[in-house]
């Protein structure tokens, strides 16, 4: 009898681990296919893009031997051979010329016609041109912050003047990436590590003649710049473009170390967004004089890309996943730069939390990772953001960015801040301060703290001060700001 009731036991057992077994073998293949999915989605768009370059390039070829220096170019070379093009030659250069005229005299009398049409609104300095494009460029060394905060900014700004055509400039590999409908990608030339010495001086003429030429073939007017760039050196170069309002998006933090205190970078831009968390008091003050601060300066709560109606409901989540409800679901964004080392320490942590079910952003999927089995799926940061309903902890390192939307959303957060830059950590350390996230500046203490963030008293408190210290989404004041602040380059609805 008891030999029997060992047998069932141990048949139970066996077919629990064979099930276990079957379970982890079908997360791995639903990764597997996912990250499958992701490759193609990605070619796909590769192959549009290519696509759509190959045309281009068509065009301005056919309209490039349609014009009259190519043309005449064309009757030298062929006249060069003693033969009927050559007794043609003279004829051919006169009917040129006579074409070269007409084509001027259309160009001037189309040109005004413009701007009579305009109300005369058009910039003085270049008559001829129509009222110009938004162009946002975003500058980032590590991760994609500066991207997404200027993507945030842009689909508000396509919202609110969807006759104004918008081009975005990114360091990012894939500088569509989060664009709206119909905005104009391009990539720039990621910096160097390091900021010194002849490969940088290398990239600052790369960058500079890029976006001289990325402004000028997109007739842009207004430019807004986000991220840490020599821009005294670039916008010169972009404002002989025609470019006629620059303003720069930094939050308070940036101030500190990406202006110079004698503040010349200040000088070439005509307004200053600053994104105001009340991590610290904005050095503005002290460091600029009042009237530049009064001309320039305008403070908007921090930039959120997602807006709520974008986010799945919790049920739909967890039903996805399908994670039960005795279970609890976290979302894991490891750095950059040592992903591996970073991704096997947290989840050494969540060992001890067995209910713990866990979601991993992509940006560490392209390297080779052994997943242990509390992990349900791989996701890019676009299809994430969809999800924030549905979790119950988020650990990750307090980039500006990320950190800003889960705290938004009212997400129990655990940012691991040991290996961050000074501005990174600060702004982590001040949320704990304000009892807004759990704080880790010392590698020791992660589990402690991912504990602390899953116990009921604490998660409370985290919800409920995160949305208070984070209750506004000031991407669309800031599209407001610079819409208005623009409004004199862009078409005018006054009769």
């Amino acid at each position: 009898m008891h030999s029997g009731d060992a047998d069932a036991k141990t048949d139970r057992t066996a077919a629990a681990n064979a099930v276990a077994a079957l379970e982890t073998q079908l997360r791995s293949a639903r990764m597997d296919l996912e990250r499958e999915q992701a490759v193609r989605a990605d070619l796909a768009r590769r192959v549009a893009q290519l696509t759509k370059d190959v045309q281009y390039y068509k065009s301005s070829l056919e309209l490039r031997q349609q014009e009259v220096r190519y043309r005449l170019g064309d009757a030298l070379v062929k006249a060069l051979r003693p033969s009927r093009h050559t007794l043609l030659l003279p004829a051919r250069i006169i009917g040129l010329l006579v074409d070269g005229t007409k084509r001027r005299a259309a160009r001037l009398q189309a040109a005004a016609s413009a701007q009579l049409a305009d109300g005369g609104t058009a910039s003085s300095r270049h008559p001829s041109r129509k009222p110009g494009a938004y162009l946002f460029c975003c500058i980032d060394d590590l991760g994609l912050d500066h991207h997404w905060r200027s993507c945030a900014i842009m689909r508000r700004v396509c919202q609110m003047r969807p006759d104004v055509p918008t081009v975005l400039a990114s360091t990012a590999e894939t500088p569509e990436l989060a664009c709206p409908d119909g905005v104009v990608a391009h990539s720039l030339p990621r910096p160097p590590r390091d900021r010194r010495g002849r490969p940088y001086e290398k990239w600052v003429a790369r960058l500079r003649k890029s976006l001289a030429t990325i402004a000028r073939e997109q007739n842009a007017a207004t430019l807004i710049c986000d991220g840490a760039a020599p821009w005294p050196d670039l916008l010169p170069g972009i404002d002989r473009a025609g470019v006629s309002h620059a303003a720069r998006v930094l939050s308070a933090r940036e101030c500190l170390s990406d202006v110079p205190p004698d503040h010349t970078e200040w000088d070439v831009f005509n307004q200053i967004i600053v994104l105001d968390d009340g991590a610290a008091q904005t050095p503005l003050d002290e460091r600029l004089p009042r009237e530049l601060i009064e001309s320039k300066v305008e403070r908007v709560e921090p930039i959120i890309y997602a807006d709520p109606d974008e986010l799945e409901e919790r049920a739909a989540v967890r039903r996805r996943w399908n994670v039960r409800p005795d279970q609890r679901l976290a979302y894991v964004q490891p750095p950059d730069r040592g992903a591996a080392s970073w991704l096997q320490r947290v989840f050494h942590a969540l060992e001890a939390h067995d209910d713990v079910r866990a979601i991993v952003s992509d940006n560490a999927s392209g390297r080779q990772h052994t997943w242990p089995p509390r992990v349900l799926a791989s996701l890019s940061t676009a299809d994430a953001r969809r999800c924030w309903r549905g979790l119950d902890l988020a650990i990750v390192t307090p980039l500006y960015t990320i950190t800003h939307e889960l705290l938004h959303f009212g997400i129990p957060t655990v940012l691991v801040a040991d290996a961050v830059d000074a501005n990174a950590r600060a702004r982590a350390v001040s949320f704990q301060r304000a009892l807004a996230a759990v704080t880790v500046t010392e590698a020791a203490f992660l589990a402690d703290a991912i504990a602390l963030a899953l116990s009921d008293d604490v998660r409370a408190t985290l919800v409920r001060r995160s949305r208070e210290r984070l209750p506004t989404n000031g991407a669309a004041a800031a599209a407001r700001l610079i819409v208005a602040a623009s409004a004199p380059t862009v078409p005018s609805t006054t009769p």
